[in-house]
Parts: C-alpha cells; sequence; structure tokens
C-alpha cells in the first residue's frame, strides 16, 4: 500500500483492524518527491506484527511501515496503536528524509512494544553468493536524516518495551541535520 505525491498533499492512510501482520516484503508506504507533503499513516489494532525478512530469502525488502521525502515537502507522520507491536526479521518502522524536506515523526501507543533482531540468517545455503555478500538492516524503529534537512522525533508510550539482539531504536542525522528527539 502506498501514497505518493508531487507538487500536492500526499493521501494520508489509515487503517483498522483487530489484528494486522505485514509479512514476505509487505509495505505501507507515504512518499514525496517534491514540494508536497507526504501523507501520514494512521494504523489502530489489537495487534501489529511487522516480520522483516523470511529465512528463506537470499535478497528482498524488509517489510516496513515508512514515510519519506526526497523534495522539499515534510515526510508523513506514522501514529501506530495498539495493544501489541511486534517488529521482528529487519522489520522496519521509519521515517527518513533524503533531501531538504523534514523526516515525518512517529507516535506510538502500546500496551507492551517488542524489537527483536533475532538470528536471522538469509538464504545462507540456498544464497549463491559468498557470506560476506549478504546484508540486511536490522529491526528498526526510529527517524533518520540523510540530507541537510532534520530527522523526525519518536515518541513512545507503553506499558513494556523491549529491544533485543541487536534491534535498533532511536533518531539520527548523517550529514548536518539535526537528529529529532526520542520520549
Amino acid at each position: 500500500m502506498i501514497s505518493l505525491t508531487n507538487s500536492g498533499t500526499g493521501a494520508n492512510i489509515l487503517l483498522t483492524s483487530p489484528g494486522i501482520r505485514l509479512t514476505d516484503s509487505a509495505y505501507i508506504s507515504a512518499i514525496t518527491f517534491g514540494s508536497g507533503d507526504a501523507g501520514n499513516i494512521q494504523i489502530q489494532a489489537n495487534r501489529l506484527d511487522v516480520q522483516g525478512i523470511a529465512e528463506t530469502e537470499a535478497a528482498a525488502i524488509a517489510s516496513n511501515i515508512t514515510t519519506s521525502t526526497y523534495g522539499t515537502g515534510r515526510g508523513g507522520n506514522i501514529n501506530l496503536t495498539a495493544n501489541q507491536i511486534e517488529l521482528s526479521k529487519s522489520g522496519l518502522v521509519y521515517t527518513t528524509t533524503y533531501s531538504l524536506g523534514q523526516a515525518g515523526d512517529i507516535s506510538i501507543k502500546a500496551q507492551t512494544l517488542s524489537l527483536d533482531g533475532g538470528e536471522l540468517r538469509i538464504g545462507v545455503d540456498n544464497n549463491p553468493f559468498p557470506r560476506a555478500a549478504l546484508t540486511f538492516v536490522p529491526t528498526s524503529l526510529g527517524s533518520n536524516s540523510v540530507s541537510p534537512a532534520n530527522s523526525g522525533n519518536v515518541l513512545v508510550e507503553a506499558q513494556q518495551l523491549k529491544v533485543s539482539n541487536g534491534a535498533q531504536f532511536g533518531t539520527t542525522s548523517l550529514v548536518t541535520g539535526q537528529a529529532g528527539t526520542v520520549t
């Protein structure tokens, strides 16, 4: 599911369901390539699972919920509300700016939030490439700036937060933009 824009404001994505599970490179994304702001993503569920890459896949895009800006428009916000949220096997919830527009913010309200990097072996037995060629993004929740613009803020309200096995949680700025706050 994707919302794309260039000069106008992108469409918002709203999903409400008792259970939502993203697997096998599934994604929900809102992107702007120009001056228009990207749409926002809002998910309300009892349980939300984002399982990145199946262990049998040699190369794949991880399942993700993301917003991005490649232009001057602002990246969309991500709002997740659920009793249980679990990210595993390179599952991603991220906002990113690649240009002059600021990355969106992330807000999570959950009873339990679990980020598990796990022991992920990506198709080692059936992969024609050497082990050194196998790279993947760890399970991640956050906002990133790879431009002069600022990354977004991350707000988490959870009764229980578990970050384990190499999973990552936070905000970064790889150029001159400022990293957002984590609360």
